[in-house]
């Protein structure tokens, strides 16, 4: 790319803002990259993630809300999503919560996460709210789980990503 045009905003200030804009109901078209490379640090489309695969999964106590993975996220906005897999030792889990918060293990309102009550069952998946966050400093954001175990144990698996938006 070292042939191709640039557009740079220029002045005396640190802060200085450059605006794409357009006239009219068009508006102002950005190409994304088709290289299959990921986005820099700090562009639009940069992506942090953390998994813990299912050969990794992490013990999960019953009624305990517990941090499957966490990851840090830079100055920015952000958009998250994430999922959980619990898998118990029998049919054995009955009821399941997830969420993705800056709070560790702090089970938030109801609003704010994804669950499920049921029979009780041997493996349940459930995709946590898409949270959407500015920070204004380096932040950790939780992928966070609860399970309810009518006996037995359970184990918990899954992936958090942020895009930067």
């Amino acid at each position: 790319m070292d042939d191709a045009p640039s557009l740079t905003a220029t002045g005396a200030s640190a802060n200085i803002a450059l605006v794409l804009d357009s006239k009219g109901t068009e508006g102002a078209n950005c190409r994304g990259k088709s290289s299959g490379v990921g986005q820099s640090v700090g562009y639009v489309g940069e992506q942090v993630s953390s998994e813990v695969l299912s050969a990794s999964a992490t013990n999960i106590n019953s009624a305990t809300s517990t941090n499957l993975t966490s990851i840090s996220v830079t100055a920015g906005n952000w958009l998250i999503t994430g999922n959980i897999s619990f898998l118990g030792s029998l049919a054995n889990i009955t009821q399941a919560n997830v969420w993705i918060s800056t709070a560790s293990a702090s089970i938030p309102d109801f609003a704010l996460r994804s669950g499920m009550t049921t029979a009780a069952i041997g493996v349940l998946s459930l995709v946590a709210r898409q949270l959407t966050i500015r920070v204004t400093s380096t932040t950790t954001v939780y992928l966070t789980g609860n399970v309810t175990l009518a006996s037995g144990t359970a184990t918990q698996c899954g992936t958090i990503t942020a895009t930067r938006i």
